[in-house]
Order: C-alpha cells, then structure tokens, then sequence
C-alpha cells in the first residue's frame, strides 16, 4: 500500500494503515513542538538564562487560558466523528461550525483578561525583581496570541476528523518554518530580545490558526466545512463534558507547571527553573509520538463506535498496545542516550545547568514508559462518549498524584524528587486506567 493512498476513518485498519494515518497528527504535533523548541533555544542562547527561566515561569498561564479550546477541539472530534459515523454529514457539519464559533469568543474573551492582568500574574507565578521584566514583556505579546493559537490547537484535532491530516501537517510546516525564521531574524540579526521571541510566536500563530479557518471557509470536497452552526446547547454540553478530561488534563499540567517551578525558585533558584525549562522543550518533542498517535486513533475510535463495529473497536484496541508499549521503550531509550546532547543545545553555555538539566532528563525519562498507556485509556474513554472517566483519569493523574508528587518527593528526595515526580504520578495512575478499562471494556468494545 502506497503511503499516498488515501486512508478514510471508516478502513479496517492494520499496523500499517494505523501508522501512516498517525504519520501527519505525529508530524504536525512534532513540528508544533519543533518551534516551540526553537523559540527556547535562541532565547536561552540570545537573551540569557534568565529570559529562559521567565518564559517557562509564564507559560503555564496562557496555555490555560487554551484549554477550552482544547476541550472543545477533543469533545467535539470525538462528537463529530460518531455523528459522521451514522451518515449525518450535514448535523456534522453544523456541530463543527459551532465548535469554531465557541472557540473564537473564548479566545477574544482569554486574551483581553490574560493582556490586563498578566503583571499580577507573573507575581503570583513567584517572578522576582530580575525575572519579573522579561514575564510581563513575553506575556503580554503572546496574550495577544491565544486566538490564533487556540484555533490552531483546534484545527490540528479537527483535520484527522475531516481526513485532512496532510492539510493540517502542511499549515502546521508553514507556521512552524514562519516561527523558525523569525526566531532567527529578530533575535539573532536584530537582537530584540524575549519580545523578538513573542512576536515571532505571535505571527506563526496567525498563520497556523487562521490559515485553516479560510479553507474551511471555501466550498471543496473535504467532508467538513464551515456552515451557519446549530446551536444544539445539549450537543455543546455534551462536547465541553466529554472533552473535559482534556482540559482537566491541560489545566492540571499547568498548575503542576506552575509547582514545579515554585519548588524549584525555592531549592536552587533561577536555574532550577531554567533546567525545567529545557526539559519541557524536549519533553514536547517525544510526547508528540504518543501524542500524535492518539489524536488520530481518538477519531477512527468515534467513527467504529458511532457505526458500531465492535470487531474493529478490538482490533484497534489490540494494536494500539502494542505500538504504544513500542514507543514507550523506544522514548526512554532515546533520551537516556541524548540527554547530555541535547542539554548542551539549550545551557551548553553553563556547565552547572547543563549538569542539572542531564540529570534532570534522565530521572524525567522513566515516565515515558508508562504515559502512553494513561493516554490511551483517557484517550479511548473520550473517543466513547464517556468523558466523566476519561476526566476522573487526568484529574487522578495530574491533581492527585503529580500534585503530591511534586509536594512530597522534594522533602526525601531533595532535588531529584522533583525530577522524578511525573514517573511516579504515571505509576501511580496507571492501576486506576486499568481499573477502569477493566470494568468498563465489555460494556463498550464487546
């Protein structure tokens, strides 16, 4: 089979078909996560180690001001592919136009209130006098941001479900080359500092947000398109209530964002922040495998439960384990052996933070072992219909475990229990997925 043909979520899907149909999602999620890389490194290499640990201290508040984005971008993925999956394309159609319409008012509305009050927000955050001029500057400009950049953590989901993923890579390529360059032309070339960072984030993000706004906008083939929406207030709660594990996942990722570099200003300063910091560029690059994987899998999951084909439901259950448990060794494997390369690319210019950020990954790294498989099973819950679980999973795994986690560890562990706080969080949640697959899997894959 040619890697051009073209896959529909209704195919049976084998390894091979599941892997080329994840290839795009894994790309865009790459790629997305590419830039954000790159924004990392010419700050931190540009502007200084401390511009490094302000944008990382920052960060967590806009990517909370997303969240909705991504609970409707996730609930209604699943929405619209089961209601594809019963052959009502048109209902699909409106239900997909209302997901954009909520999503562009909460993006206004996030980015008025993030713009106002970000000073106060980087105090609460822990800023100190040095880092506190570098928030305010990155903040305010990325605030700016959150429509464009909402849109686009939407539209990534939503190409899977209208089988665009190559479209959906292609706008994520051109934002991510566009964010790139400008990196390296404002920071580089014109030595603008962190805001030279912000507006290069800013127009990337115009460009992968409202770039796939136009063509969904433009009458083609392509089995979603922009329509009046309907505004079917039950269909949008039972959206925003099956993609609330989504946002529960992402706020409660922020908050322990948030804990982390509090815990960190308090054992070892600015460069415990900053080593966290490059964690988090890397982290972005590996979890995209898992990441991008799921997000197609969530749909082609929608679609076989919407038309009831529980054969193919086992199916893809079967194999995903295994491909999931493939890229989970291969993950930790992978950064155990470049962790000190990929330490020197961002801090190589600091022997104590690089030293930090090494051992700092290599604890990290045991948690890809066991993240694909939470994952999965939030993921599965979600593409179901059942949010409420898929909810209770993240909640369980991010505002119990980590959050203790992160609080505890620290007091026996001292610094290497802050670095080793996700594995554990990731153990300790792996027995309530599987509680919870187990008790429920007859009742939906049977």
């Amino acid at each position: 089979m040619s890697t051009t043909m073209k896959i529909q979520l209704s195919d049976h899907f084998d390894y091979k078909r599941l892997i080329i149909f994840s290839i795009p999602s894994i790309l865009m999620m790459i790629f997305s996560s590419l830039y954000s890389m790159v924004d990392g490194y010419c700050v931190s290499n540009f502007v200084g180690k401390d511009a490094l640990a302000s944008v990382n201290l920052i960060m967590p508040f806009p990517i909370i001001c997303s969240t909705i984005g991504m609970m409707l971008s996730t609930g209604g993925a699943a929405y619209i592919a089961r209601t594809l999956g019963q052959q009502k394309n048109e209902r699909a159609n409106g239900i997909f136009s209302l997901v954009v319409t909520m999503s562009i008012l909460i993006g206004l509305i996030g980015s008025v209130i993030g713009f106002v009050f970000i000073p106060n927000i980087a105090v609460f955050l822990g800023a100190n006098e040095v880092l506190l001029p570098y928030c305010i500057i990155y903040g305010r400009i990325f605030m700016l941001s959150i429509l464009p950049f909402t849109l686009q953590v939407i539209f990534q989901v939503l190409f899977v479900t209208a089988e665009r993923p190559r479209l959906g890579l292609f706008f994520i390529l051109l934002s991510g080359m566009t964010n790139i360059v400008l990196d390296f032309l404002l920071l580089v070339k014109f030595h603008m500092g962190i805001d030279g960072a912000a507006w290069a984030t800013f127009i990337s993000c115009m460009i992968g947000g409202f770039g796939p706004l136009c063509y969904f906008m433009k009458s083609n083939d392509c089995i979603l398109h922009l329509t009046r929406p309907i505004w079917d207030w039950r269909a949008l709660i039972d959206i925003c209530w099956n993609g609330f594990s989504e946002m529960v996942n992402s706020v409660s990722a922020s908050v322990c964002a948030i804990l982390y570099n509090l815990q960190l200003m308090r054992i070892i300063g600015e460069d415990g922040v900053a080593a966290y910091g490059v964690i988090m560029y890397v982290n972005f690059i590996f979890l995209a495998l898992i990441g991008g994987y799921l997000t197609g899998l969530e749909n082609v999951i929608g679609y076989h439960y919407g038309a009831g084909n529980n054969a193919e439901l086992q199916n893809l259950r079967r194999r995903s384990f295994n491909i999931i448990m493939f890229l989970g060794i291969f993950m930790f494997v992978s950064a155990e052996i470049s962790a000190p390369s990929l330490a020197k690319i961002f801090v190589g210019y600091d022997e104590s933070l690089t030293d930090i950020s090494i051992r700092a990954f290599r604890l990290y790294a045991f948690s890809f072992l066991v993240v694909g498989f939470n994952g999965f099973t939030s993921t599965l819950f979600t593409a179901l219909g059942n949010g409420l679980i898929s909810a209770i999973i993240s909640f369980c795994h991010t505002f119990v475990f980590e959050i203790l986690s992160v609080l505890l560890l620290p007091l026996l562990l001292g610094l290497d229990g802050v670095w080793i706080a996700l594995a554990v969080a990731e153990i300790c949640c792996l027995f309530v997925s599987y509680f919870f697959y187990v008790k429920y899997k007859k009742q939906y894959l049977y």
